[in-house]
């Protein structure tokens, strides 16, 4: 029955190979998991070579089984294995071999079993089974029959433990494994599946028709592939291949030829020291380098590429995603077509439909990082300058060190920033932040959606703001600065109601280092400065601050809400202040633009609320508005400040100065005529070159003066001076307390003097002179007649053309009537001097009679007896002397009857030296109750005369004695004076040097220190002084100390030197 026993041995030799085919696909699978070399140990070899032992046993079990003995069958194995022409025997003797077929042998091999025509199992426990199979190695395992060559054998497994199966497979080394036709493992421990597969360095794997797994410890999965499609394959470069050293290839064609590489996919490769390729054509040539996905490329060392046809070629560098380039070192690609070309370089991102017209230019509108170190991030971004980021779609950063973030964000000049949705930075470090920002110049920055920086060195902040010169800078919406070094601050404002006019009412700054500050302000004259919500600058290096104050003249100043300083060097300060004249000045501002300070003309100056300068070159008003009319309100026009006339001035809360060269100084004051000057609260003076000092002084008339508290000056040249004096008429002059002159050339001085009459005169404390030509002088005259005159106190006049000289208590002193020169004076006949009780004066009808007539001792009587005359005291240091002459009651004149001469009246003791005698000849002054000059003197009165005479010439002399020694004590007190001085001074500057003394620190060293330091401060007197001290410390033994100190003018210091060490 050899059928059956065939068929039992075909069935174990087919468990047999499918254990073996299911152990070597464990381990090729379990190395195809690892991405680097198959260790030992990770597949368990020595557990799997123990179950093929335990395998190859249980085939000799059975084979021995079945085999003959000596006494005929085995009653195990009811039927003999062998053929009609080659029949199974048992090898050498005591070996417990098996022999099957034609030229099968085991040689001297234990258990060794050689099956099939031409076997060979001569290795011990070998087992060789077909058609010149080879079994040499120790329990190898060869199966397989010759594959009909004609010139090689069958299987063979030539090294201990190898398993050869296939026709032609080679196992040549210790435990290889075989399975295939013409499949080889040459080293050991390694294995071969598949047609032509070929493993030549121990522990290798090949898997796959034409595999090569030629590295150490390598694995090779796969077949052959026809890569070049020509229809044929070539087996040295499209089979998998696994050469290197730990290496694995899987797929068709694969090929992992260096150290720890691996390839996984068709095609694939993985030629770099610990490189992985896995993908249909994925390459990984460089070391470390891994390739994933279809066409992957992966060149550079240490690089990454992942996705369809990504390359990553520089070293270190990473490529994600379809077409994704990295070729720069350690540059990054991340994205669809993302290019990073440049080392250190970022490309994340795809591309972009960039021009809208459905399809997408890998050359302009894909993500590109060519610069060094550069990064870029999303669809279509490039940065492809060193350093350079771009970050958004569709942003580009071509130059150095620029970034772009945003949107179409462009950085294209060195050092450039780009921030925001289609924000362009052009300009060498400049900056764009904002949706459609744009800083083209150097250095220029703008910031802000659609500002725009083309200057350089510019800066525009805010939306739509501009800056488009040199230096210049825009900040807020819309505000633009168009001039070099200009400066626009400020957005837009609806200044005038209506809404917003975006070409008048926004920031704006255009001429060369203009400066506008305020929503809506703008200067547009070279230089100029606009600040404040709609303030306008106009005129070169014109200046405006405050809500639409405007500055239009060259070097103007308009200063305050709703100012305007239109001409050249105009200045307006001031809530609606107008300044319209050439260097004008207004300062004051008023609700409204009536009750602000206001200066029209040329050179013209208004300070104060209401002030109004105009009319006239040069005017000046400097006050605000009062009311005039205590009415609780103020009227505009008539109760404001004003100055309206060339060079007029105005200074007061009030004041007008109305005419050419007028002055107004003081509240409420008025100056109306040409030349005048109003000073003090209300004073008003009208008149050319009239003068009003004081409180509501007034004047009204050419050249009139009225100078006091309520004087008044009426009239062309009339004078009023003193409180409410009065000056009414041409030349009427007032002097003094309530004067009053009412007339023309009407003159009156002294308090309450009363001159009101046609050059009337009157002096004196409540004199008055009421009539035409009428005099009074002296306190309480009063002349009140035509061409009367009133002298001395209480002097009234009676009658027209009348003199009155006091009063009837009065008396009258005439010292020259006595004199020489009198009486040489007096000519033709004398008549003596009458007066009636009412001290009328006159001369008597019969004139005086010679001296030798006999009357003369009834007539006169001697000085030197009789009642005291006295001459004067006289002033000296020394007590007066008194001289008097004498003369007795019955001497004195004793003339009572008035005399009748047609002349004035005299009374009291005052006799005018106008006085005449009817003859004509003037009468000598009396002095106290002497005879009249017409009197005759006896001889004993011109001896008493003479005495008098001899005694005033000593009082002279003692009055000169006197006069010098007074200036003797002149002498003395201003030396004393100038003495004192000196002694004060003295005593200041001692007080200030104690005050220096006193602050004088003391010298202090506390046990150990080395040194201090020690201010001080003194008060002595009026002075105050300052000290300070420093000591040091030498040693133990001495110490060493100085010190200072300062009050006013005086310094003082000392050094100590201290030695102790005794």
């Amino acid at each position: 029955m050899p059928n059956n026993s065939n068929a039992v041995l075909n069935r174990q030799n087919f468990r047999f190979r499918h254990r073996l085919l299911t152990l070597a696909s464990t381990a090729v699978l379990s190395t195809a998991m690892s991405s680097t070399a198959i260790a030992e140990d990770s597949i368990d070899i020595a557990a799997m070579q123990q179950e093929i032992r335990d395998l190859k046993l249980q085939v000799l079990q059975l084979v021995e089984a079945q085999l003959p003995t000596s006494e005929g069958e085995s009653p195990n194995a009811p039927i003999m294995i062998s053929d009609a022409t080659a029949p199974c025997n048992n090898g050498t003797s005591g070996t417990s071999a098996l022999e099957c077929g034609q030229g099968s042998t085991t040689g001297a091999a234990i258990r060794s079993t050689a099956i099939g025509s031409n076997a060979d199992a001569t290795g011990s426990r070998a087992t060789a089974l077909g058609y010149g199979t080879d079994a040499t190695g120790t329990e190898s395992i060869a199966i397989g029959s010759d594959g009909g060559d004609g010139g090689t054998d069958g299987a063979a497994a030539t090294g201990s433990g190898a398993i050869a199966i296939g026709a032609d497979s080679v196992s040549s080394a210790t435990d290889t494994i075989v399975l295939g036709s013409s499949a080889s493992a040459s080293a050991g421990r390694s294995i071969s599946i598949g047609a032509d597969a070929t493993t030549t360095q121990s522990h290798s794997v090949s898997i796959g028709t034409r595999s090569k797994a030629i590295g150490l410890r390598s694995t090779a999965l796969g077949g052959c592939d026809d890569l070049n499609f020509d229809t044929s394959i070539n087996l040295a470069t499209e089979c998998v291949e696994a050469s290197g050293d730990q290496s694995t290839a899987i797929g068709a064609g694969a090929k992992a030829t260096a150290r720890h590489s691996l390839a996984i996919g068709a095609r694939s490769e993985a030629s770099g020291n610990v490189s992985t390729a896995i993908g249909w054509t994925a390459k990984a040539t460089g070391d470390f380098s891994t390739a994933i996905g279809d066409e992957a490329i992966a060149d550079g060392i240490g690089s990454t590429a992942l996705g369809h046809e990504s390359n990553a070629g520089g070293e270190h560098s990473l490529a994600i995603a379809n077409n994704a380039n990295a070729a720069g070192q350690k540059a990054i690609s991340l994205g669809s077509l993302s290019d990073a070309v440049g080392d250190l370089s970022i490309a994340l991102g795809s591309c972009a439909d960039l021009d809208g017209n459905g399809l997408v230019s890998a050359a302009t509108e894909c993500v590109e990082s060519g610069g060094l170190e550069s990064t870029a991030i999303g669809a279509g971004t490039k940065a492809t300058g060193i350093f350079s980021t771009a970050i958004g779609a569709r942003s580009e950063a071509t130059g150095d060190n620029d970034v772009a973030l945003g949107f179409g964000a462009q950085a294209l000049a060195g050092d450039s920033t780009a921030v925001g949705s289609l924000s362009e930075a052009s300009g060498i470090a400049s900056a764009a932040f904002g949706k459609n920002a744009v800083a083209s110049g150097t250095n220029a920055l703008g910031m802000g959606a659609g500002s725009s920086a083309s200057g350089d060195n510019a800066l525009s902040i805010g939306a739509v703001s501009t800056a488009n010169m040199t230096f210049s800078t825009a900040v807020g919406a819309r505000s633009m600065a168009s001039g070099a070094g200009s400066t626009a601050i400020g957005g837009c404002n609806d200044i005038y109601g209506g809404g917003v006019n975006y070409a008048t009412e926004c920031a704006l700054a255009t001429d060369i280092r203009a400066t506008a500050i305020g929503a809506g302000a703008r200067a547009t004259g070279q230089s100029a400065t606009a600040l404040g919500a709609g303030a306008t600058a106009t005129g070169f290096f014109g200046i405006s601050v405050g809500f639409v104050a405007e500055s239009s003249g060259t070097g103007s100043i308009a200063i305050g809400r709703v100012s305007d300083a239109s001409n050249s060097r105009s200045i307006a300060i001031g809530e609606n202040v107008g300044s319209y004249g050439v260097q004008s000045v207004a300062i004051g501002g008023g609700s409204m633009i009536t009750t602000a300070a206001f200066a029209e003309t040329d050179y013209s100056i208004s300070i104060g609320a209401g002030s109004e300068a105009f009319g006239g070159t040069g005017a000046v008003a400097v006050g605000g508005c009062a009311d005039l009319n205590n009415d609780g309100g103020i009227n505009v026009q008539a109760e404001c400040t004003e100055a309206d006339g060339l060079n007029a001035s105005a200074f007061g809360s009030g004041a007008v100065a109305s005419a050419e060269n007028a002055t107004a100084l003081g509240a409420k004051t008025i100056a109306s005529g040409p030349n005048s000057v109003a000073l003090g609260s209300s004073a008003i003076a009208i008149g050319q070159k009239s003068t009003a000092i004081g409180f509501n002084a007034s004047t009204n008339g050419g050249n009139a003066v009225a100078v006091g508290s309520l004087a008044a000056a009426d009239g062309a040249n009339a004078v009023a001076l003193g409180r409410n004096a009065s000056a009414t008429g041409t030349n009427a002059a007032a002097i003094a307390y309530n004067s009053s002159a009412s007339g023309i050339s009407a003159f009156a001085m002294g308090p309450d003097a009363n001159a009101a009459g046609l050059r009337s005169l009157a002096l004196g404390n409540n004199a008055s002179a009421t009539d035409v030509s009428a005099t009074a002088v002296g306190r309480d005259s009063s002349a009140a007649h035509h061409s009367s005159s009133a002298f001395g106190f209480g002097a009234t006049t009676s009658l027209a053309n009348q003199m009155v000289f006091g009063i009837s208590s009065a008396t009258y002193v005439m010292p020259g009537i006595s004199s020489a020169l009198s009486k040489s004076r007096q000519s033709g006949t004398i008549y003596y001097v009458t007066s009636d009780l009412n001290g009328n004066l006159a001369i008597s009808d019969d004139p005086v009679p010679p001296a030798d007539s006999g009357d003369s001792g009834a007539s006169a009587a001697p000085i030197a007896s009789g009642d005291p005359v006295p001459v004067g005291d006289v002033p000296a240091i020394n007590a007066p002397e008194s001289v008097e002459s004498i003369r007795s009651a019955t001497q004195q004149n004793r003339m009572t009857d008035p005399v009748d001469n047609g002349s004035s009246e005299i009374t009291e003791n005052v006799i005018g030296s106008n006085l005449s005698s009817n003859n004509g000849q003037a009468s000598t002054p009396i002095v106290g109750n002497s005879n009249n000059s017409g009197l005759a003197l006896s001889q004993e009165s011109v001896s008493q005369l003479s005495a008098n005479t001899a005694a005033i010439d000593v009082n002279r002399q003692d009055i000169a004695r006197n006069t010098i020694k007074i200036d003797q004590a002149f002498v003395g007190i201003s030396a004393n004076t100038q003495a004192i001085e000196a002694n004060s001074f003295a005593i200041s500057d001692l007080e200030e040097g104690l005050a220096a003394v006193a602050a004088l620190p003391d010298m202090y060293l506390s046990p150990g220190a080395n040194w201090s330091a020690s201010g001080g401060a003194a008060v002595f007197g009026d002075e105050v002084g300052f000290g300070a001290t420093l000591a040091i410390r030498g040693n133990d033994a001495w110490s060493f100390g100085a010190s200072a100190g300062m009050a006013g003018d005086e310094a003082t210091g000392k050094v100590q030197f201290r030695y102790e060490n005794f």
